[in-house]
């Protein structure tokens, strides 16, 4: 019952997974709760459709695999001050969390399998 007070309250989600092949397909709920919070996201390469959206919408870093301190550090950095301390910015970061999260951007692809279903029956 805390964590949307905590994500909210917090300005970066961390997502780092290692390259893997169950991080290459995996569907992590950790980047829509970031994003629906209104946090940028410092994320590795995989799971890649992660990585995509943070770099198709500007919302975050984005490392590769082996990480090095240094890397980490560049990555945070280049996060600070963070946009997301700007409504606008939260409100942008809030705003793909529905567009790639929502039941509506899933309801296509749900209507498309139910009607294959349907007409192979």
């Amino acid at each position: 019952d805390e964590m949307p007070e905590y994500l909210m309250a917090s300005d970066i989600g961390v997502m780092l997974r290692d390259d893997s092949a169950v991080n290459r397909v995996a569907a992590p709920t950790k980047l829509a709760e970031y994003l629906a919070a209104g946090n940028s996201v410092l994320a590795s390469r995989y799971p890649e459709d992660a990585a995509s959206i943070l770099q198709q919408e500007q919302l975050g870093a984005v490392v590769s695999y082996p990480f090095s301190d240094e890397t980490l550090s560049a990555a945070i950095r280049s996060l600070l001050p963070p946009p997301a301390t700007s409504w606008a910015e939260r409100l942008r970061a809030h705003e793909a969390a529905k567009k790639y999260y929502s039941w509506e951007a899933y309801w296509p692809q749900i209507m498309a399998a139910y009607n294959h279903l349907g007409a192979s029956a």
